[in-house]
C-alpha cells in the first residue's frame, strides 16, 4: 500500500547536522520494509516523504515513526 511518513526525533539537544538528518536515519527506513510494514521506501509507496525529521526535545533519546496508510 501507500503511505505517508514522518519522523520525531528526540534529543536532549544535542547539535545535529541537518544535511545528514534524513540519511541518518537510512536504518530505520530499511526496518520498517524489512519489518513488512511498507513495500519499500521509494516514491511509489511513499506519498510524503519528509524533507526532514522533527526534533523534540527530550530526556530519553529516541525515533518514534508516525506511517500511516492512504488510500
Amino acid at each position: 500500500g501507500r503511505a505517508t511518513v514522518q519522523f520525531f526525533v528526540h534529543d536532549p539537544g544535542k547539535r545535529r547536522d541537518q544535511d545528514n538528518s534524513l540519511a541518518s536515519l537510512k536504518s530505520c527506513w530499511d526496518g520498517v520494509v524489512e519489518a513488512g510494514v511498507l513495500d519499500d521506501d521509494d516514491w511509489k509507496h511513499l506519498v510524503v516523504f519528509p524533507a526532514e525529521p522533527l526534533y523534540v526535545l527530550s530526556k530519553v533519546e529516541r525515533v518514534e515513526i508516525d506511517i500511516v496508510e492512504v488510500a
